[in-house]
């Protein structure tokens, strides 16, 4: 496959020379308009909020690119609705792979056999605004998540705190592409916050799923689940 041949192409292009676990925790701040709607999806997003804990995930990264998975994995039996609502709200869809100049998300929809490839994120604005956090000095970037819902489009604000001293342009869910480690991300009202670095970790990414998966454009994508829901 092209993305394999690809993936051990930069790394060569890579300038990252340790292997490194990040472990995130995840938190639900509250949101006015699900609190003013009411109604089931508030009683499941109350769930998350008070169930930090439930959702921990592990950013493995070598120089080949990243993983992005949930640490703490619940079985089907173990998964409740408002466990799977969680993941919705968090905006994880499951595995993420990131590379230099792509991104792979498995479809929730479509198979975890499927993933659906997007280009980096780009567009950040950085700010000379730094705190510490877990020790390190961080530095803010802020960008804009866009949501296209039929004939509307929501913008939702992203921000990021990243640290120059850990060189490695990864973070969850997919996000990074900025001079250093995302070590605290806020999208909306959903904040990963770093809970551990572990340096020169052995619990490397592993991209063998790619050689039995799919990998579809977000065009593809739209096809398919346009096709799946007419069905």
């Amino acid at each position: 496959m092209k993305i394999l041949a690809l993936i051990f192409l930069t790394s060569f292009c890579i300038a990252q020379n340790k292997n490194l676990t990040v472990t995130y925790g995840l938190v639900f701040q509250n949101d006015e308009l699900i609190n003013k709607d009411g109604g089931m999806f508030k009683v499941h997003y109350d769930y998350a909020v008070a169930n930090p804990n439930r959702f921990m995930f592990d950013l493995k990264i070598d120089s080949f690119g990243s993983s992005f998975e949930i640490k703490n994995k619940l079985s089907t039996d173990e998964k409740t609705l408002s466990d799977k609502l969680a993941f919705v709200f968090a905006k994880y869809p499951g595995l993420i792979l990131s590379f230099r100049d792509s991104i792979l998300k498995q479809s929730t929809l479509l198979g975890n056999k499927v993933f659906i490839k997007s280009e980096v994120i780009k567009g950040w604005t950085l700010t000379n605004e730094s705190k510490e956090i877990d020790g390190y000095l961080c530095y803010k970037a802020v960008n804009i998540d866009r949501v296209v819902n039929g004939s509307s489009v929501f913008e939702h604000p992203i921000i990021a705190w990243y640290c120059p001293k850990l060189p490695f342009s990864y973070g969850p869910i997919g996000y990074g592409n900025l001079p250093g480690l995302i070590l605290q991300l806020q999208v909306r009202n959903v904040v990963y916050g770093v809970s551990k670095i572990d340096f020169d970790a052995d619990n490397l990414p592993d991209y063998s799923i790619l050689k039995k998966g799919e990998i579809i454009s977000e065009d593809e994508e739209s096809v398919r689940l346009k096709s799946l829901f007419d069905d």
